[in-house]
């Protein structure tokens, strides 16, 4: 199962379109361990192995992974990818997450370069499944908001309904929408169209 990508792996990234992707590396060339087996399943999302980090990166332009697992050791070329794809505002929003093992000599490098977060052996298994969930949580969190107000957009305001639905919890909803706001943004610009947001507001 090992090596780039090849035609023989369409019916994998045919299928990545429509489950969430794990993307997982080990410059080892060691199989996923059950923790990230275990937070792809989860999470309802199917693992990808990458050999090569150049596969990682085209994983990146071709399906946007949900997160990227960079198993231990940490070598340079783990570094140096996690720092181009943390130059990138495309990539940059993808959680990387470090796995290192007990004599890791590249770890704080990998922080260096942008990692979301660094799960070492001295953490127990239980540390490291919350962390790798909170990373993937913060990650949704963070590219739903929007980008002028900050605030949750629409696609965590969708999340947070259908949640409170599914657990049955009494809540109210006010949602205000301007009327014509996309002519009044194309007309005099973004600038002014945050401005009449912050007057409403």
């Amino acid at each position: 199962p090992w090596g780039v990508l090849s035609p023989t792996s369409f019916p994998i990234l045919s299928a990545m379109h429509y489950k969430p992707v794990v993307a997982y590396h080990s410059p080892g060339g060691h199989a996923p361990p059950d923790l990230v087996r275990a937070f792809a399943r989860r999470n309802g999302m199917q693992v990808v192995e990458a050999f090569e980090c150049v596969t990682i990166v085209e994983m990146v332009n071709r399906t946007f992974p949900a997160c990227i697992i960079m198993g231990s050791p940490i070598d340079e070329d783990s570094v140096e990818t996690c720092r181009t794809l943390k130059r990138e505002p495309f990539s940059a929003v993808i959680p990387v997450v470090f796995l290192a093992g007990p004599e890791e000599t590249r770890a704080l490098r990998a922080m260096e370069a942008g990692a979301d977060e660094l799960l070492t052996a001295q953490m127990s298994p239980e540390e490291m499944a919350i962390r790798l969930q909170v990373t993937l949580n913060r990650a949704d969190r963070d590219v739903s908001v929007h980008p002028s107000t900050r605030l949750p957009g629409t696609a965590q305001i969708e999340r947070d309904i259908t949640e409170r639905i599914r657990s049955e919890q009494m809540f109210a909803v006010c949602y205000a929408d301007l009327d014509h706001f996309k002519e009044f943004n194309d007309r005099y610009g973004y600038n002014r169209g945050d401005g009449v947001i912050g007057m409403l507001s």
